[in-house]
This record gives structure tokens, C-alpha cells and sequence, in this order.
């Protein structure tokens, strides 16, 4: 075939054209095959690191949350005990506080007694 000068027109004939074997289309075929699927196990496996590390994260965040909530029950129960304990303190004070109260009373009344008993003058008129 060549190339046409001027307003010179070449037929060309079919016996010209390449021709295309069917094998040669079964090879094209088979090479765009594998080269999709290989294309599409490369999405998948993208699409599944995604998703590990969506997970991986979620994970975080519910780890996260567990401890943060762990150290907040924690803090409280902490709370409740030193309440607790600075209630018993009170407690504890105020019984000791009516202990010595107590012994302060009869202590006073031993005093007033024994001041009684030992003047000259009250012996005196208790024994007549």
C-alpha cells in the first residue's frame, strides 16, 4: 500500500489489512481478564486493610472508654470509703467526747462527795 499524492486515489484491497488471528484476541482477552481481577483483589484487599483499621480504631475508643469509666467508678468507690471513714472519725469523736463528758461528771460528784465527807464540821453533824 501507498501513500496516495495529489488527487490520486488508491484502492485498497482486503487482502492488505492486518490480519487478527483469534488467538491473538483470546490473549488480549485473558491478559484484560487478569489484569481486572488482578485490579479487583487489589480493591479488596484495600477495602479490608480499611476496614482493619476502622475496627483497630473502634477497638481504641471502647478501650478507651472502658478505662476512663473503670477510673471514674474507682474514684468514686474511693470517695464512699473516705466518707465512710471520715463519718467514723465524727462518730468515733463524739462517743469519746461523751466518754470523757461522763467520767468528767462522776468525777466531779466523787470530788463533791469526798469534799463533803472530809470536812470536820459535816462529819460532825453526820455523826450526831
Amino acid at each position: 500500500m501507498s501513500i496516495p499524492s495529489g488527487n490520486q486515489v488508491e484502492s485498497v484491497s482486503s487482502a492488505s489489512l492486518p490480519i487478527v488471528s483469534l488467538a491473538s484476541c483470546v490473549v488480549v482477552v485473558v491478559v484484560v481478564t487478569v489484569v481486572a481481577a488482578a485490579a479487583a483483589v487489589v480493591a479488596v484487599v484495600v477495602v479490608a486493610a480499611v476496614v482493619a483499621v476502622v475496627v483497630v480504631a473502634v477497638v481504641v475508643v471502647v478501650v478507651v472508654v472502658v478505662v476512663v469509666v473503670a477510673v471514674i467508678v474507682v474514684a468514686a468507690a474511693a470517695t464512699v470509703v473516705v466518707a465512710a471513714a471520715a463519718i467514723l472519725l465524727a462518730v468515733t469523736a463524739v462517743a469519746v467526747a461523751e466518754i470523757a463528758a461522763f467520767i468528767f461528771t462522776i468525777a466531779s460528784y466523787g470530788a463533791a462527795v469526798y469534799s463533803c465527807t472530809s470536812n470536820k464540821n459535816i462529819q460532825n453533824k453526820i455523826s450526831n
